[in-house]
């Protein structure tokens, strides 16, 4: 299992072509506002402000780039992570919406660099039409990704069983296959060992 010893925040970028080149791996997160993306990338690293966290949804608008060095039982390594905007915000201007669109769509259809996609959807909701679309395109994009469920602790166990349940029955009927899918929740540290195993699993592919 790989053991995160340190991360640090990189730079904001614009578009996928302003990141830096590199050779490593890159992975990134992407989900709806207010979904815990920046959250679950402090709980992640162990950082509490590493990726800004805001109670109003949509302060993310840009390419978020965090170096992540890790250690294994026998070597010293690091890969990228990359914080896309939350998607759909409607409190943005529809001009806005559609830069911010453009911005990650671009990015997960044309960074080469980009090795792995977690997809963040909220336990407590069933996937809607808009979640469907863009799981749609990662499949016909060929992309390597799986999906994160956060805010499972706010479920009592039988209603996540029952959540769960429903929600790859959809994923079953709309999709050609279902994603691997991690839930997480703040008060369920063990479950953010399962993301860093999916890590450590896509990191020398």
């Amino acid at each position: 299992m790989i053991h995160i010893i340190n991360a640090s925040y990189i730079s904001s970028f614009p578009s996928y072509d302003t990141l830096p080149s590199h050779n490593l791996f890159e992975c990134c997160f992407i989900g709806k506002s207010n979904v815990g993306k920046s959250t679950l990338i402090n709980t992640l690293c162990h950082q509490k402000k590493l990726a800004k966290t805001s109670q109003e949804p949509g302060k993310t608008q840009l390419l978020n780039l965090f170096k992540i060095d890790f250690k294994t039982t026998k070597t010293k390594e690091f890969f990228y992570m990359v914080d896309l905007p939350g998607l759909g915000y409607a409190k943005l201007s529809k001009k806005q919406r559609g830069v911010m669109t453009k911005m990650v769509f671009d990015y997960l259809e044309k960074r080469n660099h980009l090795k792995y996609i977690f997809y963040l959807a909220d336990a407590r909701h069933v996937p809607l039409e808009d979640d469907l679309n863009i799981l749609r395109f990662l499949i016909e994009n060929n992309t390597e990704f799986g999906i994160i469920l956060t805010k499972a602790d706010k479920l009592k166990p039988a209603q996540l069983d029952l959540s769960l349940t429903q929600y790859k029955n959809i994923l079953k009927t709309h999709l050609p296959y279902i994603p691997k899918i991690i839930y997480t929740g703040l008060k369920m540290p063990s479950q953010y060992l399962a993301i860093l195993s999916e890590i450590e699993t896509r990191l020398h592919e």
